[in-house]
């Protein structure tokens, strides 16, 4: 939403493309960080890439290490404080930081409406949205291919099955005219 110049953009469950101290909170680039871990590991990348057997990909496109160490592999530590660098997202058991559960939830009482687009709201973390509209009486529109968690729980929604990118493409052209 940002590269596409929203300015009001709550990342509800962080960014991936950049990384959290976790004992400092300072931020970096994900992209520098990799640079540099690359750059630390140089030797250990290239002995692990001659070992690596083309083909052998997980189904998550990860490659498989036959390793059962990792004991050399050098983690560039955080640049402020020297701690550990983690990327900057809620990951599944992790709580999302309340001040960003509270913004959400003054923006869902400010809405005239809830659009949700390209989720199955299966997590309480974004659901929680769902139910709190529709304890406010507003219409809640979903925009996404699949079921959804409204509709598996009975909540009156709007429901928009058809991939994202065409759709909003297509909704985008006709306020262009």
């Amino acid at each position: 939403h940002m590269k596409a110049g929203a300015q009001h953009v709550t990342e509800l469950h962080g960014r991936g493309s950049r990384l959290k101290c976790m004992s400092c909170g300072a931020h970096r680039s994900r992209n520098d960080f990799h640079m540099e871990l690359e750059s630390l590991n140089i030797d250990w990348l290239e002995a692990v890439l001659q070992e690596r057997i083309d083909g052998d990909l997980r189904p998550d496109g990860d490659g498989y290490v036959a390793r059962d160490s990792y004991d050399d592999v050098m983690v560039p530590p955080c640049h402020v404080c020297g701690g550990f660098m983690k990327p900057d997202v809620v990951f599944f058991g992790d709580n999302v930081p309340k001040h960003r559960v509270d913004r959400c939830r003054a923006a869902v009482d400010a809405a005239d409406a809830l659009l949700c687009v390209g989720t199955s709201l299966a997590v309480h973390s974004s659901f929680r949205f769902v139910r709190q509209a529709k304890k406010n009486s507003i219409p809640i529109a979903v925009l996404n291919v699949g079921p959804t968690r409204p509709e598996t729980e009975g909540i009156p929604v709007l429901k928009i099955e058809a991939p994202i990118g065409p759709t909003l493409l297509q909704v985008a052209a006709s306020y262009q005219k």
